[in-house]
């Protein structure tokens, strides 16, 4: 059987996505639950953590939808990621006007969402 190991966020933040104009979240023990009234954004939060590896998210929404709707028409999802003590630096979103997601580890930009795998 091949050895686990095990991934914690300890930072997440988001700017206009989906309802957030901008989200600071940090976690000091592994994340169990969101809890809350309906429509207040458990979701979007699950699904800009999606965002951070490879693929097109949990909704699979059309990049250009992901933005806040009376926001400038780009976002961002960051976060730090903490494994077996290491610490990396995870980033992604859209620029307005441009047809695909950047995406940055520990400061440097990738070619490809894939590298997040």
């Amino acid at each position: 059987m091949a050895d686990r190991t095990s991934a914690a966020l300890s930072r997440l933040t988001l700017t206009d996505f989906r309802n957030y104009e901008h989200l600071d979240l940090a976690f000091s023990k592994p994340l169990i639950a969101f809890v809350g009234d309906n429509g207040i954004g458990k979701t979007n939060i699950l699904e800009a953590i999606s965002f951070l590896t490879a693929g097109r998210g949990l909704r699979r929404a059309p990049f250009a939808d992901v933005g806040r709707v009376s926001g400038p028409g780009s976002w961002s999802v960051s976060t730090i990621l903490n494994q077996n003590g290491d610490e990396t630096r995870i980033g992604t979103g859209l620029t307005s006007g441009e047809a695909g997601r950047r995406v940055r580890i520990d400061g440097e930009d990738v070619r490809s969402s894939e590298n997040l795998l």
